[in-house]
C-alpha cells in the first residue's frame, strides 16, 4: 500500500572519477577502502573487537555519500525497489553463500559473489560481479525450488553491474527507511 511505512532500497551509480575524488570532502573510495579492509580481515577469520558495528557504520556512511551525490547530480539512482522487493533481495543475498556451499560454481564466483551481496561494488569489480550473477542464473538458480522467483532478482542485479562496468562506475545499495 502506498505511503505505508517500510524500507526502500535504491541502487546509486557513482562515476569512477567521482568514486575516487570528491574535492573538499571524503570520496566514496576512501570509505569503501575501510569496509574492504574489514572484509579482508573477516575472510581471514581475524575480527577486531566491535568490527561488525564499525563495518555497519562505514556502509551506512557510504550510502549517505551516495545519496548526497545523487541529490547533487553527481551520481544517478539506477534502481529502486519497494519494501517487498527489498525484502526478497535481502533474503536471497543472505542465503546465496549457503546455497552455493556444495556447488562447483562457488569457487568460480568467489569474491565477486561476496561483492554481489554486499552493499557496494567498486568500479573495477562490477564486470566480475555481473559475470558471477550470470553464471548463477544459467547454472544454479534453475535448480533451486524458488528459481522462478530469484532469477529476475539475480538478472536485474547483473544488468546493473554490467551497466556500471560499461560506465566505469561503482554501485552503492542505499536503504531508505520511511
Amino acid at each position: 500500500m502506498l505511503g505505508q511505512p517500510g524500507t526502500l532500497s535504491e541502487v546509486i551509480s557513482i562515476p569512477g572519477v567521482v568514486w575516487v575524488s570528491r574535492p573538499g570532502r571524503v570520496a566514496p573510495a576512501e570509505i569503501a577502502a575501510s569496509a574492504l579492509a574489514i572484509e579482508r580481515r573477516f575472510g581471514k577469520g581475524v575480527l577486531l573487537p566491535k568490527e561488525s558495528g564499525r563495518y555497519a557504520l562505514i556502509c551506512s556512511r557510504l550510502a549517505d555519500i551516495a545519496r548526497e551525490l545523487a541529490d547533487e547530480g553527481a551520481a544517478t539512482r539506477v534502481w529502486a525497489g519497494d519494501s517487498a522487493m527489498t525484502a526478497r533481495w535481502a533474503a536471497l543475498s543472505f542465503d546465496l553463500i549457503a546455497r552455493l556451499r556444495s556447488s562447483p560454481h562457488q569457487e568460480g564466483c568467489g569474491l565477486p559473489l561476496f561483492r554481489a551481496i554486499s552493499t557496494f561494488v567498486p568500479p573495477g569489480e562490477a564486470a566480475a560481479v555481473a559475470a558471477c550473477l550470470d553464471l548463477l542464473v544459467r547454472e544454479e538458480a534453475p535448480l533451486w525450488p524458488d528459481g522462478a522467483t530469484v532469477i529476475p532478482l539475480l538478472t536485474g542485479r547483473a544488468d546493473l553491474c554490467r551497466k556500471a562496468a560499461a560506465d566505469s562506475a561503482g554501485l552503492v545499495d542505499a536503504l531508505v527507511f520511511r
